[in-house]
C-alpha cells in the first residue's frame, strides 16, 4: 500500500462532492449555536451518511480532510484532523510526519475495535420467511457466516436451499446457487416462487435474481470461487451464496487420490468461503451429506449418522443445522 504524507492527506479528496454538499447534518438545525463535534461523532455520522460498504470502505483512499470539513461544518480543525488521522491509522497502521518518519498513534487502542463497538454495530440477518427456521437461527441467517445444512438422504436439505433462495429473490436480493449434484430442480423452484408471486412479471423478475451454475469437479469449484464469484457479487449485489452440495465434489471426484489431497482441497474451499462471507458480509449455505457413526469416538446426539467430511471441515462453518424427517406438519392456522 502507498504511504501518505501530510501533504497527500491535505490534497486528497476522493469523496463524492454531490453527496457532501447535500449532507447538512441535524447538528446545524439547532437554533442555538451547536457544540463542536467530537472525532467519534464526525466519523460515525460521516460513515452513516455516505454508506461505506461493499467496494467502498472508510479507508484513507476514500476519505479526505476537505470532505470531512465540508460535512462537519461545526467541528474544529483539531477534531477533523483527529478524525482523518484515525482513518489513516486504521488503514495504514501509521502516518508519515514532516520529516518522512513513521508516526504511530499515542493511543494504540485506536487501531482496534472494542467488543462494545462491535456489539453496538450488530449482526445483519436474512429473514428466512419461516417462523421455525427464524427461531432456530435466532432471528434469521447471519450475514458473514457459513451455515451447513446436513442430514440423511431425503430429509429436505435441498428443499431448505430452494426455500432460502426463493425467499431472498422474492425480496429483491440476488442469489448465487452452485449445483454439484444431478440437475437443478428448476420446476420445484418455480413452484415455490409461484406461491409467493402474484403476476407473471414478478415471477420472471424473481427467477432472474437467482444465478445458477453447475459445478463439475473440485477444480472447477475452486476456479469459480476464485475467479467468477466475486465479480458477480460486486456487479449484482448478491446477498446469498448456496452450494448444494460440498460433499458431492469431494466424494465423487476420482482425481482425488489420497486423504492428504482431500484435506488440502477442503481447506482451500473452506478458506475461500470464509473469505467471501467476511469480505462481502453475506451468508453462505453449504449442504453436507452424512456418514455412518459406527465406531465414531465423538458424541452423536443419539443419531446413527454423523456429518461427512470430518472434524477439519467444521473449522470453516459457523452454524450447523441437522435436518431430518418427522411426522409433524406446519400449518398456517
Amino acid at each position: 500500500m502507498d504511504e501518505f504524507s501530510d501533504e497527500d492527506l491535505l490534497s486528497q479528496d476522493n469523496t463524492t462532492t454531490s453527496v457532501i454538499n447535500d449532507s447538512r447534518t441535524s447538528f446545524a438545525d439547532s437554533k442555538s449555536r451547536p457544540r463542536l463535534l467530537t472525532r467519534a461523532e464526525i466519523l460515525d455520522a460521516y460513515e452513516e451518511k455516505l454508506e461505506f460498504k461493499d467496494d467502498k470502505e472508510m479507508v484513507i483512499e476514500n476519505v479526505s480532510r476537505v470532505g470531512l470539513a465540508k460535512f462537519a461544518r461545526h467541528a474544529c480543525k483539531q477534531s477533523i484532523d483527529s478524525a482523518l488521522n484515525t482513518v489513516a491509522w486504521k488503514t495504514l497502521g501509521y502516518l508519515n510526519d514532516e520529516n518522512g518518519l513513521k508516526e504511530v498513534p499515542d493511543n494504540p487502542e485506536i487501531l482496534f475495535s472494542s467488543a462494545s463497538d462491535i456489539l453496538k454495530s450488530g449482526i445483519e440477518k436474512l429473514d428466512m420467511d419461516c417462523p421455525l427456521f427464524n427461531q432456530v437461527l435466532n432471528g434469521g441467517m447471519k450475514c458473514g457466516t457459513v451455515t451447513e445444512i446436513t442430514g440423511e438422504s431425503g430429509s429436505g436439505k435441498s428443499q431448505v436451499c430452494l426455500h432460502a433462495a426463493s425467499v431472498q429473490a422474492v425480496q429483491g436480493n440476488p442469489v448465487i446457487f452452485l449445483q454439484t449434484e444431478s440437475s437443478f430442480p428448476l420446476s420445484r423452484l418455480s413452484q415455490i416462487i409461484l406461491e409467493r408471486s402474484e403476476t407473471e412479471e414478478e415471477i420472471n423478475e424473481t427467477m432472474n435474481r437467482i444465478f445458477i451454475k453447475k459445478i463439475q469437479s473440485y477444480s472447477h469449484m475452486l476456479s469459480v470461487l476464485n475467479k467468477d464469484i466475486e465479480a458477480l457479487i460486486k456487479d449484482r449485489g448478491v446477498k446469498l451464496l448456496i452450494i448444494d452440495s460440498i460433499t458431492a465434489i469431494i466424494r465423487g471426484d476420482k482425481d482425488i487420490e489420497d486423504v492428504g489431497e482431500r484435506t488440502e482441497i477442503l481447506h482451500s474451499v473452506g478458506s475461500k468461503l470464509q473469505v467471501l462471507c467476511n469480505k462481502y458480509k453475506i451468508p453462505v449455505v453449504v449442504v453436507n451429506q452424512v456418514s455412518s457413526a459406527i465406531d465414531y469416538p465423538g458424541h452423536t446426539y443419539g443419531r446413527k449418522v454423523i456429518p461427512s467430511l470430518g472434524p477439519m471441515w467444521t473449522t470453516f462453518i459457523n452454524t450447523r443445522l441437522f435436518v431430518s424427517k418427522t411426522d409433524f406438519k406446519v400449518s398456517k392456522e
